[in-house]
């Protein structure tokens, strides 16, 4: 809960409307959003009881942030991953069991949020989401990630706390942006020998896995300037 908490003030520093800017460029009601689709480009519709997102969705051309957060939502329509203009996707709280593997045309997206849902595989079409600087996964059903997660090179924060997951792929290593690394509560044995590529950490939480003493001063010596707490918050 505190780490949804925390994500909820950094979403407080999405865009706001500013001088001289459209009040609809940010909506909290769909029917008024509608009635102004080319200004819109934050549409946010949480704590509902939307069960799914409507198609009426793609009038809003300059979508450019789409959050919907703790619904009941149980799919991504692939019509949303034709909305090209999305940075940013929060579904936070959700009942997703999978991505669309079309969710690969979102080249665009820097953002996309996915904790407490029921995600147990992520589809390969990610690998394209090379613009992605901050993902979050907390709280699902994840047990691996693929191969082709260090295809993600501009990711700088990354959220996995609360999965079933047992290592890191080889090619994590990859990730040299990134900058904070939340592991909590999985079931991690070991890491890539590789984590000093890792040139970016500042911060990982690995509290609640099954590490060593010795295997945690092995990787604060690969990782000197990276703050790396075992505590649970």
């Amino acid at each position: 809960m505190m780490e949804r908490y925390l994500k909820r003030i950094l979403l407080l520093f999405l865009p706001v409307v500013g001088f001289g800017q459209s009040p609809y460029e940010k909506c909290t009601s769909l029917e008024t959003a509608l009635k102004h689709p080319l200004e819109v480009k934050i549409l946010q519709l949480v704590q509902g009881s939307m069960d799914s997102i409507p198609v009426s969705i793609t009038k809003l051309v300059n979508l450019e942030e789409l959050i919907l957060e703790d619904n009941q939502i149980t799919e991504i329509p692939d019509f949303v991953c034709q909305m090209t203009t999305l940075k940013a996707i929060g579904l936070d709280g959700n009942q997703l069991k999978k991505l669309p593997e079309s969710i690969g045309n979102l080249t665009h997206l820097e953002y996309l949020g996915l904790d407490d849902n029921q995600l147990t595989t992520l589809p390969e079409s990610m690998q394209k989401l090379t613009k992605l600087l901050d993902l979050y996964l907390v709280n699902n059903e994840l047990r691996v990630l693929p191969e082709w997660f260090g295809a993600l090179i501009s990711l700088e924060t990354l959220w996995l706390s609360g999965n079933h997951l047992t290592k890191l792929p080889a090619t994590f290593v990859e990730l040299e942006a990134l900058q904070s690394l939340l592991l909590t509560e999985n079931n991690i044995t070991s890491f890539p020998k590789e984590m000093n590529r890792l040139i970016s950490l500042q911060f990982m939480n690995v509290f609640g896995n099954d590490l060593s003493k010795d295997q945690l001063e092995a990787l604060r010596a690969l990782l000197p300037n990276c703050e790396i707490s075992v505590d649970k918050y």
